[in-house]
């Protein structure tokens, strides 16, 4: 193990609490690591061409987003909610995220289909009214709220853990710029996250790894 003085977030730590610190400068580590900078971000919350439109990572942070979020959760070693994992444990939330992805939408669609089929058909012609509150339709806007709260939780999470490991302060709004972002930004919060800590100018981007980089890529963290 190596010893070396770190400064532990503005909130304090408590006795058995993990959190991340960048190495300290000269630092050698005994693993290569993707290289990110310490201070700030790599690039701006808006610049999502910056490795081309066909970029793997931009396409997957629009139309998959918690896919991403998922590689980049990965990357950082956090769960599944955007927390902290000890550094000895196993890390597993890419196919955690991907369950829950998939079993939301699979849920989705069969509450839409069932829906549909016993909509009522003069409601339909005539084009009036709003679909009727039936059981069916209220656990599934329970079902998809649940699902939208958690991954706007786990978005802020994942982006405040990866500031606080690279040293990065908050630009605006102090205090709620990562919900904020992960609110009414939240494609372009994942595609940021994952350009920070991707080193895409090295390794291309995959869809279809849990880090969404080579398997020969250096960890992150």
């Amino acid at each position: 193990p190596i010893t070396f003085m770190a400064t532990v977030p503005m909130e304090g730590v408590k006795a058995g609490e993990v959190f991340l610190t960048p190495p300290p400068p000269g630092y050698a580590s005994t693993f290569p690591q993707v290289e990110a900078p310490i201070g700030r971000w790599k690039d701006g919350l808006c610049d999502c061409f910056n490795y081309g439109c066909c970029h793997a990572q931009l396409w997957l942070s629009f139309l998959c987003p918690e896919i991403a979020m998922g590689q980049v959760m990965q990357r950082m070693r956090l769960t599944w909610l955007g927390g902290l994992v000890e550094s000895h444990s196993r890390v597993d939330t890419f196919k955690t995220v991907l369950i829950i992805v998939v079993c939301y939408n699979v849920f989705s669609a069969a509450m839409d289909t069932y829906l549909a089929y016993n909509a009522d058909p003069a409601a339909a012609y005539y084009g009036y009214g709003a679909r009727k509150a039936t059981p069916v339709s209220m656990i599934k806007d329970a079902v998809s709220f649940l699902y939208m709260c958690w991954s706007l939780f786990a978005l802020c999470q994942t982006r405040r853990n990866v500031r606080r490991t690279y040293s990065i302060p908050e630009q605006s709004c102090s205090g709620c710029e990562d919900c904020l972002c992960s609110t009414f930004c939240t494609c372009c919060t994942i595609g940021q996250i994952a350009r920070h800590t991707g080193e895409y100018e090295k390794y291309p981007s995959l869809c279809c790894t849990e880090t969404g980089l080579p398997d020969h890529a250096p960890s992150v963290v």
